[in-house]
């Protein structure tokens, strides 16, 4: 940037400082983090500049100093915060360290600013500051301590928060003056006014599956969250266009996970009379396996909040109960949403496939391992499973059709558990299919080559993906039904894709 760069840019911040205030907003923050552009002024790393504006503390600072200046000048005491990364925790000479936020945190201090916000990372380490499921909640609160007990100003800070009994505890333990909350308003907007009402078991809590970040950031598309469908179309699906006009009408849903759920939800808000019918004894459908993993037990709380959700609207719940057209059409019902899930792919032409055993009851603990394993598909599903099998203490083989093993997972995701599998140092058999199950293990195909190799196991475990159900829709129909298929029994998916279908499914149902 040239001098006369610098000034156009900082002339900008100053006008965006000048519109907030007049549209109403109560103060600005300035963004000195994640290495954006103050942020890389701050930088040892980023600002090689031999000017006035690089080399020395005062001089990195020097850019931000004059916007705040600016800013004064032209709106006074108007409330300025400034958010800064705390620790870069990289690995990279020239990153900031604690030590180093904190002198420009003392430094922004004795500019005047109002408060300070606290964050972590850097574009080499999104991690610490928008972390994936297994990072512990407050794993990174002393480094916002750090700057509470060094400055006198407010200081903000976010700390993988999840619910407000954490951050209230935060606020107790004088970590930091404010809490700050990113992904856990995506997950539930109502989250403040929930905690004010002294009801946290209702919020829907984040839980740190990145499909926000994979979507922005990985996809450069509009932000979207697994638990709130809406998020981002607000403005198409506003809660005061719900057609209320169900008048007590007996619908059923096929299903208690988190489509069939988030089905049920919205179809009693519409004024239906709902029955939702599961054929275990909990409710959760997929996510009863999905939560069994290592780090993922916070999926009970979307089970919880869902089903309390459906309670709290008189849905009408029964466990253990098979639905069949029959039973179903004893209920009169003028739709029915088959949100039964998607089971697992079988090929049953691959000679001995019956010998192997499904992820999905490994993760269970229904089929224990023995000995050495062969796991077929590195999937979500199937990489999970592999961490599990590892830590159980089995050598493991995984064969995998795509070129890469976890090809179409998010990389923050993929990265966070392969860093778990590869110590283990697993055979990874990529671009191989399998082409039979034997008694002493599998022979899978070079997709290549041709060639046809043998793996020696003494427990083949699959994990090919999962198929849709439209034969169960046909044989709803045939009955005479108006079946709708919802969520992974349509379109075999993820968390967001069910509870999306089964929010879009109940909020545009007319009656046949």
């Amino acid at each position: 940037m040239t001098l006369e760069d610098i000034k156009r840019v900082q002339e900008k911040f100053i006008a965006a400082a000048i519109r907030c205030k007049k549209a109403g907003y109560d103060g600005v923050e300035l963004h000195g983090a994640h290495s954006y552009l103050i942020a890389q002024f701050f930088s040892k790393y980023y600002n090689r500049r031999t000017d006035a504006y690089g080399g020395s503390l005062e001089n990195r600072c020097r850019f931000i100093d004059e916007i705040i200046a600016g800013i004064r000048a032209k709106l006074g005491r108007y409330p300025i915060s400034v958010r800064i990364c705390g620790d870069e925790m990289t690995d990279e000479p020239g990153f900031l360290t604690l030590e180093d936020g904190l002198e420009i945190g003392r430094h922004l201090e004795a500019q005047g600013i109002d408060c300070i916000n606290i964050s972590n990372g850097s574009s080499w380490n999104g991690n610490a500051n928008c972390e994936p499921f297994s990072y512990t909640p407050g794993w990174k609160k002393h480094v916002a301590k750090a700057f509470k007990e060094a400055l006198s100003i407010p200081v903000i800070a976010t700390n993988t928060i999840k619910d407000p009994d954490f951050a209230e505890s935060l606020l107790e333990e004088g970590v930091s003056d404010f809490v700050a909350l990113g992904r856990s308003q995506f997950a539930d907007p109502e989250f403040m006014n929930k905690a004010r009402a002294g009801k946290p078991e209702s919020i829907r809590k984040c839980i740190g599956c990145m499909y926000c970040r994979e979507r922005l950031l990985g996809n450069a598309m509009p932000v979207e969250c697994s638990l709130n469908p809406r998020l981002g179309r607000e403005y198409r699906y506003r809660w005061q266009d719900l057609q209320k006009n169900g008048n007590s009408r007996p619908v059923v849903v096929v299903g208690g996970g988190p489509g069939g759920l988030e089905c049920a939800v919205i179809l009693a808000k519409r004024g239906f009379a709902v029955t939702l019918l599961e054929k275990e004894a909990a409710l959760g459908g997929t996510l009863n396996i999905a939560k069994l993993p290592p780090h993922k037990a916070n999926l009970q709380d979307v089970t919880d909040v869902l089903a309390l959700e459906a309670r709290e609207l008189g849905v009408t719940v029964k466990l253990n109960t098979e639905a069949t057209p029959e039973t179903v059409a004893a209920l009169h019902p003028v739709g029915v949403f088959l949100a039964a899930g998607a089971p697992p792919v079988v090929p049953k032409s691959i000679p001995g496939i019956d010998k192997a055993v499904l992820a999905e009851d490994v993760i269970l603990g229904k089929a224990p391992c023995t000995g050495k394993v062969v796991l077929v598909g590195t999937g979500l599903t199937g990489l999970e499973c592999a961490e599990m099998i590892l830590e159980q203490g089995h050598s493991l083989a995984m064969v995998e059709m795509n070129p890469t093993v976890g090809q179409g997972i998010f990389g923050v995701v993929f990265n966070d558990i392969y860093s778990r599998i590869k110590p283990y140092d697993p055979e990874v058999y990529t671009s191989h299919r399998l082409t039979a199950v034997t008694d002493t293990g599998v022979t899978v195909e070079d997709m290549a080559t041709g060639e046809t190799k043998t793996i020696a196991a003494d427990t083949v475990v699959l994990a090919m993906g999962t198929h849709s159900q439209e034969a169960m829709e046909a044989s709803y129909r045939a009955a005479g039904l108006n079946a709708i298929l919802v969520g992974s029994a349509e379109m075999p998916g993820r968390i967001a894709g069910a509870t999306r279908d089964g929010f879009e499914k109940a909020w545009g149902f007319e009656a046949e």
